[in-house]
């Protein structure tokens, strides 16, 4: 279990390898671009139209008069059908930099296209050179969740053809999310050997991976 204090959020990992978050609803408040976000608890509604694409956007409520009710205050349903991603605010990549990378892998996941919109203000985002802004930690875990997808090959070839690659890595978080990146193939070598040597020992243990989530 992985546990934001900020965000008061709890990433779960389940039996298969399935990622849950819990968390709450909440209001994301950034003073400047790639900062900590002051957070603030808010109703569903708001939280979902702070959120970074429409088809992150989607939820089901759970109180008793309105339960399964769907939530899709950016239309994110729509989107869905026509298969589009879509920021959900014009300061979507403004507010948090990170986002640049995760709209190219959800495009490259899902074989969506960008909305124009969306493609222009993803493109005034590189030319105000954000990336650069993304905290190293930050950047870690997008490069991380990039490696975890079964085409990650497909996505960095996406972020070289647009010239992205390198830039992220250039940035202030750069150098420090390479070495956590280098810190956790260590980590997963040693882990690896270690399991060979004691295998005899571990037969029958469920695996447990960190860091799976969903993220707006």
């Amino acid at each position: 279990m992985d546990i934001d204090e900020n965000r008061r959020t709890a990433h779960l990992i389940f039996p298969g390898d399935v990622p849950a978050e819990i968390g709450m609803s909440r209001h994301e408040k950034y003073s400047k671009p790639g900062s900590k976000p002051q957070v603030t608890a808010a109703f569903i509604q708001d939280d979902l139209r702070r959120r970074d694409f429409t088809i992150n956007a989607i939820a089901l409520s759970l109180n008793r008069g309105s339960r399964g009710l769907l939530i899709d205050p950016t239309n994110g349903l729509a989107d869905l059908t026509t298969k589009e991603m879509r920021a959900t605010h014009s300061y979507a990549f403004y507010e948090d930099p990170a986002r640049l990378l995760r709209l190219i892998r959800f495009r490259v996941r899902f074989t969506f296209t960008v909305e124009e919109r969306t493609q222009r203000q993803y493109e005034n985002a590189r030319e105000a050179e954000l990336e650069k802004l993304i905290l190293g930690r930050t950047l870690f875990e997008e490069l991380r969740d990039i490696a975890e997808e079964p085409n990650a090959g497909e996505i960095m070839r996406e972020l070289g053809a647009r010239g992205a690659a390198q830039d992220f890595l250039d940035g202030a978080g750069g150098a420090e999310a390479e070495r956590a990146l280098d810190r956790q193939a260590g980590k997963a070598a040693a882990a690896a050997a270690g399991g060979e040597r004691h295998s005899s020992r571990r037969h029958g243990a469920v695996p447990v991976r960190a860091g799976g989530k969903t993220v707006g």
